[in-house]
C-alpha cells in the first residue's frame, strides 16, 4: 500500500525501472478486471496516442520512461477497482497517457 506519510514528509524513494511500453501493463490490468467490467457492461478504451511536450513525446518513443512499477500497478489497481465499483451500468473507462 502506498505510504502517504512518507510522501508528505518527502521521504518516499521510488524504485525506478525503465519501461518501454507502459500500455502493456495497463492492458494486463484490463484483462485482470475483465469479469468485473463485463458484469456491468463497462467498456474500456485505452488511447495509446501520447500527448504532451513534443520533445518529451519523442524521448518517450525512443527510450521509454522510468517508472516505479509497483507504484504504477498500485495506482492502476485502484483506478480499475474504483471504476468498476462506482461506474454506472454500461459505463465507460477511458485512459490517455501524457508525458511532460
Amino acid at each position: 500500500m502506498l505510504n502517504l506519510t512518507l510522501i508528505k514528509q518527502g521521504k518516499f524513494q521510488p524504485k525506478r525501472s525503465e519501461v518501454s511500453n507502459p500500455f502493456s501493463i495497463i492492458r494486463a490490468f484490463a484483462l485482470l478486471f475483465e469479469d468485473q467490467l463485463a458484469s456491468k457492461k463497462i467498456k474500456f478504451k485505452l488511447n495509446e496516442n501520447i500527448y504532451g511536450n513534443i520533445m518529451a513525446v519523442q524521448a518517450f518513443k525512443k527510450m521509454g520512461i522510468l517508472l516505479d512499477i509497483d507504484l504504477y500497478k498500485q495506482i492502476l489497481f485502484n483506478v480499475f477497482t474504483n471504476a468498476c465499483k462506482f461506474n454506472k451500468q454500461e459505463g465507460i473507462i477511458k485512459m490517455n497517457f501524457q508525458v511532460f
